[in-house]
């Protein structure tokens, strides 16, 4: 028989959508006692959300957390990764520090919203995302959408498509009962039924205490709670959205909690059969790569609370087998103390075709060899390109615009596979009014670098560069004698 259950908190049902144990806040623009938010609000089209990077060095993590959880929920997380990696956290839509966003919130719209967010904030791949519950709804959608940009995902506690029809069924049910609490609980902060007693309890005790009293302040307006009542809304939607196909080698950490039901221990709930469930969803999590990793937290669901330093761990890893997996000469089995002389005529007239191209400063001639939907990443430069005309704007209205003159001479080069490896010199002079006005005039400079090149039908499908950046801004940046 099933059994009907009346959930007393925003506990969340949920669990495995709501990464806390306690209806977290969301609030926007306007909401009081807010502050002054870390990082950036920026506009996606017509409303803002809001990003906070820090650190430096790739890949760049990207944390997508539990439904109604915000950036501050894993600031200590980022702080403790900052120093190893770039790591950004943010607020959805309806969330934190973030304006409202259109309906339904169901993982397709969030992980398009999130791809608008890094574009704005000038966030470039390689990224390592990381998604706690219902963030791993969105990730797998997000490295669905755009897998070129995607170097390793991170799955904490994540939520399984298939969870819905495979828990008891008391869960599902939950989920519907705590979206009417939800909804209650708002009206009772429009009408200022809220005091600050009344959700202290939910302030996370891990937050700093500027992030307890903000959460405080948010909990007691209607937003937050329409914000994940919408997110749990879409819910069963979004699980549909998640894709089913393996990832191939694309590096997968799995964080799981042993415990994830425990929070519900005492509810009159029966939570052994829920997490003994939970823990075959998450070896199929695993099971999604043939280059993953399990690791296991004993606390619960809720671990940017309960277990932190788990997450920690497993971020590290993700960067690590991120960095591992990347694409360049050592991944393709060629030392980077000297290429070997491993070529092809048809890939020396290439060469010699990009080098006449470049030479001229023909825009057209130049992204004439490559395919129609090339896919360039500059490492030091933080810089990705994709598409014919992305291309050439970059090169004519970018590249161009800003040289007087310019050569790509390519050395050393070796063929693996439907990789080319060449060892590049560049050479150039930049306009004193592309550098700014302290410049002092013309720059020359000469540096070098590898580039690799992937081939389709002749044509280049995908150019990754790997220059020597720090020599080349040094000489830019000179002191004019």
């Amino acid at each position: 028989m099933r059994r009907s259950v009346a959930f007393p908190t925003a506990s969340l049902a949920i669990l495995l959508l709501t990464a806390s144990t306690v209806t977290p806040p969301g609030a926007v623009r306007g909401w009081a006692g807010g502050g002054n938010p870390p990082g950036r609000l920026l506009d996606i089209g017509g409303y803002r959300l809001h990003i906070n990077c820090t650190g430096d060095g790739d890949p760049t993590v990207v944390i997508d957390g539990g439904a109604g959880t915000w950036s501050i929920f894993y600031a200590h997380v980022q702080k403790a990764l900052s120093g190893e990696a770039r790591v950004c956290t943010y607020d959805r839509a309806g969330l934190g520090w973030s304006d409202d966003g259109p309906l339904p919130r169901t993982s397709a719209r969030m992980a398009e919203e999130l791809h608008l967010l890094l574009h704005a904030a000038g966030v470039s791949p390689p990224l390592l995302l990381v998604g706690h519950s219902l963030g791993g709804y969105n990730v797998r959608v997000y490295q669905r959408r755009y897998p070129e940009e995607v170097a390793g995902l991170v799955l904490v506690d994540a939520a399984h498509e298939a969870q819905w029809d495979r828990l008891p069924p008391e869960w599902a049910d939950g989920l519907r009962a705590e979206v009417a609490w939800l909804r209650a609980r708002a009206e009772a902060a429009r009408r200022g039924a809220l005091t600050e007693p009344d959700v202290r309890p939910g302030a996370f005790t891990t937050h700093a205490p500027e992030w307890r009293d903000a959460h405080v302040a948010a909990q007691l307006t209607a937003k937050p709670y329409l914000g994940v009542a919408h997110e749990n809304e879409g819910a069963l939607q979004s699980a549909r959205e998640v894709p089913r196909e393996h990832l191939g080698r694309l590096p997968l950490v799995v964080l799981t909690a042993r415990r994830s039901f425990e929070a519900f221990a005492g509810a009159g709930l029966d939570i052994e059969p829920a997490n003994r469930v939970w823990l075959e969803l998450q070896q199929e999590l695993a099971a999604l790569s043939s280059n993953s990793v399990q690791l296991f937290s004993e606390r619960d669901h809720a671990l940017h609370g309960s277990d932190p330093d788990a997450i920690v761990n497993a971020i590290r890893k993700g960067i690590s087998m991120a960095r591992e997996g990347s694409i360049g000469p050592a991944a393709l089995g060629l030392s980077t103390g000297g290429l070997p002389r491993r070529s092809t005529r048809a890939v020396d007239d290439l060469l010699a075709k990009l080098e006449r191209a470049v030479e001229s400063m023909d825009a057209e001639r130049f992204v004439d060899l490559f395919t129609a939907d090339v896919v360039q990443i500059d490492v030091p430069r933080r810089v990705h390109i994709k598409g014919r005309e992305q291309w050439l704007a970059w090169t004519r209205d970018g590249i161009n615009a800003a040289h007087l003159r310019m050569a790509r001479v390519h050395r050393g080069r070796a063929v693996a596979g439907p990789w080319v490896v060449a060892e590049v010199e560049w050479t150039g002079i930049v306009k004193a009014d592309a550098l700014g006005p302290s410049a002092g005039g013309d720059r020359e400079y000469r540096y070098t670098g590898l580039v690799l090149m992937r081939l389709e039908k002749g044509r280049i499908a995908e150019q990754v560069i790997y220059g020597d950046q720090p020599t080349l801004m040094e000489q830019l940046r000179r002191p004019v004698p």
